[in-house]
């Protein structure tokens, strides 16, 4: 069912959930093969497949969305025309999204803007716990080709958790 215009949340930020849904649709429906390596815990492992649940690979990337109203003006805006970024950086350390930089095609027009890299950065500490992730989106004539996610966790009386995912997607 379409929305409405007075319906529709006017998003003040880059819009990472439709971005990422769109990249989750284009990959169910293309099966592209993914080699795929995992370290975690001192240990390495290598998956290759054309049958990945995109949803759940890309989730932590649309759980960084910063579009909700309670954070509507919680992150600085910079853009960089000669590198051809813009960067939300958060105003407040206790945001968990601490930055989202976005590098674009240098052949994007204003109308039709192709984003070339996701990062993300996000970063949660409290007295129990401390994570830190960096997700980052490579894409290719609008295509996601790889994708990594680094980081550790920390939670008070047990080891640190340590773990990176590196993905690179053969489009044929």
């Amino acid at each position: 069912m379409p929305t409405s215009p007075a319906n529709e949340v006017d998003k003040k930020y880059f819009d990472l959930v439709q971005f990422t849904n769109n990249q989750v649709i284009e990959l169910v429906k293309q099966k592209p093969q993914v080699k795929k390596k995992i370290f975690l815990e001192g240990e390495t492992d290598e998956i290759v497949s054309d049958t990945l649940n995109w949803e759940k690979e890309l989730a932590l990337f649309k759980e960084a969305d910063i579009n909700s109203p309670s954070l509507r003006d919680s992150y600085d805006i910079s853009e960089d025309k000669s590198n051809r970024t813009i960067t939300y950086t958060a105003k407040e350390s206790k945001l968990k999204i601490r930055e989202i930089k976005l590098v674009f095609d240098e052949g994007s027009q204003v109308d039709k803007i192709k984003v070339k890299q996701v990062k993300i950065f996000f970063s949660e500490d409290n007295q129990l716990y401390e994570i830190e992730r960096d997700l980052v989106m490579e894409l290719k004539n609008n295509l996601l080709s790889a994708y990594s996610i680094k980081g550790f966790q920390k939670v008070i009386l047990k080891d640190s958790l340590i773990y990176e995912i590196n993905a690179k997607i053969n489009h044929q």
